[in-house]
């Protein structure tokens, strides 16, 4: 079994992705398509470090990135609902907008059918940028721009941190992965 402590605890060995470089990365990548409206839709702040850094990223980009605080979720059937509610109440409305970054792409499925039913294209009318998580992006129509680490490099110092621990070696500098840009057809 692998786990990644993404939680920052001090004297925890830690794994841990630069959810900043990261979100810098999707910024950048939208304004050199010529986007400039930028929505990022995430869930409510659970004090984790990955919503602190990605709103520090939001906040500095020298772009205006509006955040989207959602109360839906993924992980239950009343959550989903939540999340479709939010969705549809958030984009009916005329928003102005011509990109939308995802906290997780697990709401992409959710998210592409609800811009169709608003009748936004993507690739097209809208970029999108979904941060890991979901391989089945590259499945969805247009496939999915996604913010990623590399999951080899993730293994090999998991791996690596376990046999040392084994071996009585003490692992206190904690290691942060940067993400890199997975290009789809949604941006």
């Amino acid at each position: 079994m692998l786990a990644v402590n993404t939680s920052k605890t001090a004297g925890a060995y830690n794994i841990s992705y630069d959810e900043q470089q990261g979100m810098l990365l999707a910024i950048e990548k939208l304004q050199a398509v010529g986007r400039e409206k930028i929505y990022y839709l995430c869930g409510p702040d659970t004090g984790h470090y990955s919503w602190a850094a990605r709103r520090q990223a939001c906040e500095g980009a020298g772009a205006t990135v509006t955040i989207i605080e959602l109360s839906g979720n993924t992980y239950s059937d009343s959550g989903r609902a939540a999340l479709w509610d939010d969705m549809v109440n958030l984009f009916v409305s005329d928003l102005d907008y011509d990109a939308i970054i995802l906290s997780s792409s697990l709401y992409a499925p959710m998210f592409y059918q609800v811009m169709a039913q608003v009748g936004k294209r993507m690739g097209e009318d809208l970029s999108v940028i979904g941060f890991s998580h979901f391989g089945a992006g590259a499945l969805l129509q247009p496939a999915l721009c996604v913010m990623d680490i590399d999951h080899a490099e993730l293994a090999d110092l998991a791996f690596n941190r376990i046999l040392s621990l084994i071996r009585g070696k003490t692992m206190d500098v904690p290691v942060c992965l940067s993400y890199s840009l997975k290009d789809g057809a949604s941006v």
